[in-house]
């Protein structure tokens, strides 16, 4: 019985994970961008990087989270890894959709950084609750 709990919990923070990247990616294209606000950490670096060079968006973030990733692992542990593999892997892929989905909130900047900022923090909340991390900024937090 206990066995099968705690795979129930594995499965349900690796649901958690997801979900809270997702959010996340949603948050950062189609509602900070668009209202000319950027993330924080080496996603914000992406950002920057992405509207200088015209490279993609979620390329940038993949190049420039993997050394974090692979630090992450071998300080903390495979776990964690797998947990930021996972959390970096869906964010990544969610910004690759959301930026082909025509749906941008343009409104008062003000109420747009409160809007993206609420959810993307409770996207983050439900990554960093569950183990997961999608930015180097986090690892370092963790370490």
């Amino acid at each position: 019985m206990w066995a099968i709990s705690k795979k129930f919990e594995e499965i349900l923070s690796c649901l958690m994970i997801v979900i809270g990247a997702l959010m996340a990616s949603f948050s950062v294209v189609c509602i900070l961008i668009p209202n000319d606000a950027i993330d924080y950490g080496t996603a914000g670096i992406a950002i920057v990087i992405s509207m200088l060079t015209g490279f993609k968006l979620s390329l940038c973030v993949a190049v420039i989270f993997v050394p974090f990733l692979i630090a992450g692992t071998v300080m903390l542990g495979k776990k964690f890894g797998l947990k930021a593999l996972l959390g970096s892997l869906v964010y990544t892929v969610g910004l690759e959709i959301f930026e082909k989905i025509p749906f941008e909130l343009n409104t008062e900047h003000f109420l747009a950084v409160v809007f993206g900022g609420a959810i993307l923090g409770a996207g983050l909340a439900l990554i960093l609750k569950n183990g997961g991390c999608i930015d180097g900024s986090e690892i370092f937090a963790n370490i």
